[in-house]
C-alpha cells in the first residue's frame, strides 16, 4: 500500500510538469519535493541514532558516512567484491559461468551494515528501504557504463513474503525506479519454490537449493529489456545468478546486479 501511494504521489507530479506551460522546474526537483513529502527529514541518524541536521546524507549523519564501509577502492569486475591485486576478477569468479553481466554492491557486509539490514527486514524499520535505497540509486548513477532500461526485484516465496510483510529487494527496487526515474517490473519474476535457507550452505549446495526456484511469468514483458536486478545481499551470488539465467532465458538482453552489500571474496 504504502509503495503503490509513492508512485501515485510521483505520477501526479509528473503529470503537473505536462499540464503547465513553460514551467521552470524540472522533473529532478519535483521529484525531490515528492520525496521530502513522503520520507520527512529524520531528526536522528538511521545508524547511530544521535540527532543530525537537514544537511545528513539520506538520513545518515556526517560521522557515520564516514564510517560506513563503502566500496570505493578495487573491486572485483565481474562479482563487484572489493580485492587486492591486479587481476581483473577474483579467485571466485574463476570457473564460475555467471549469468548478469556485473555486479555491483554500496557496502562491505560488516557488521555495522548486518545490523541495519537486519533492522529493515526483521525489526519492522521499513523506512530504511529510503536509507539503502538512495545509497543505491547513487551507486547506479556513478555506473555510467551500464546499459539498462528496467529494475527486477529477486522475489521471495509468497510464504515468506506473507511471513515478512514485504518483499525488501522490492522496496529498495521502488527507491531508486523513484530516483532514478526506470521503470520496476513488477511480478514478473516469481519464487516458485520456498527453499532452504541459504546462509550456511556451501556454494554448490546454493545453486541446488535454488534449482527451478524461479520462474518468468510473462515473457513478452522481459523480451528485449536490459535489467538491474535489485537485491539486499551478494554473498556467493548463486540467488542473482539463478535470477539472471531465468531473465537471460525468457529473453532479457542483459542483466545487471545491484545489491546493498557484499562480503570480500575468501
Amino acid at each position: 500500500m504504502i509503495d503503490k501511494t509513492r508512485m501515485t504521489v510521483l505520477s501526479f507530479f509528473k503529470g503537473i510538469i505536462k499540464i503547465i506551460p513553460n514551467h521552470n522546474m524540472e522533473l529532478s526537483r519535483f521529484k525531490g519535493a515528492t520525496l521530502d513529502i513522503l520520507y520527512p527529514k529524520e531528526r536522528v541518524c538511521a545508524v547511530c541514532a544521535n540527532k543530525i541536521d537537514k544537511t545528513a546524507i539520506l538520513g545518515v549523519c556526517a560521522w557515520c558516512i564516514k564510517l560506513l564501509p563503502l566500496i570505493t577502492g578495487s573491486f572485483c569486475g565481474k562479482c563487484g567484491k572489493p580485492k587486492k591485486g591486479e587481476a581483473e576478477h577474483c579467485m571466485e569468479c574463476d570457473g564460475i559461468q555467471n549469468y548478469f553481466e556485473q555486479a555491483l554492491s554500496v557496502f562491505e557486509y560488516t557488521a555495522s551494515v548486518q545490523r541495519l539490514i537486519y533492522r529493515f527486514k526483521y525489526s519492522g524499520e521499513q523506512y530504511l528501504s529510503h536509507v539503502l535505497g538512495g545509497f543505491l540509486a547513487n551507486r547506479l548513477k556513478e555506473q555510467q557504463d551500464w546499459d539498462y532500461n528496467a529494475l527486477v526485484a529477486v522475489p521471495l516465496h509468497r510464504k515468506r513474503q506473507r511471513e515478512r510483510g514485504f518483499n525488501q529487494s522490492a522496496l529498495l527496487a521502488s527507491e531508486v525506479s523513484m530516483r532514478m526515474d526506470v521503470p520496476v517490473l513488477r511480478d514478473v519474476l516469481v519464487r516458485t519454490k520456498e527453499t532452504a535457507v541459504q546462509a550456511g550452505l556451501g556454494r554448490q549446495e546454493r545453486f541446488a537449493n535454488l534449482r527451478q526456484a524461479f520462474v518468468v511469468n510473462d515473457k513478452t514483458v522481459i523480451e528485449g529489456k536490459r535489467v538491474v536486478l535489485v537485491d539486499d545481499i551478494f554473498t556467493t551470488g548463486s540467488t542473482v545468478n539463478e535470477c539472471s539465467r531465468i531473465l537471460i532465458e525468457a529473453g532479457a538482453e542483459k542483466v545487471y546486479v545491484l545489491t546493498v552489500a557484499t562480503g570480500r571474496p575468501k
